[in-house]
């Protein structure tokens, strides 16, 4: 079975403007529509090197601006 990494960001946020906050915290995802990010991480990616991106990911959602 397979599992998907995304994250479906709340209603008023789109995914161009989250990636560019992203990629300066040091974590490239694409885009899987206007408002989900997907992580494609690489095969022989270590479980610490995924939690490194998610905790990444979570200060950069959490530091974003109320939605409109």
């Amino acid at each position: 079975m397979t599992q998907a990494l995304t994250v479906i960001l709340k209603p008023g946020y789109v995914v161009r403007d989250v990636l560019p906050k992203l990629a300066d915290a040091g974590v490239l995802l694409t885009a899987a529509g206007e408002r989900v990010l997907r992580f494609t991480p690489p095969l022989v990616v270590t479980e610490a090197e995924l939690a490194e991106g998610v905790k990444a990911v979570r200060n950069v959602l959490s530091a974003l601006p109320p939605a409109k």
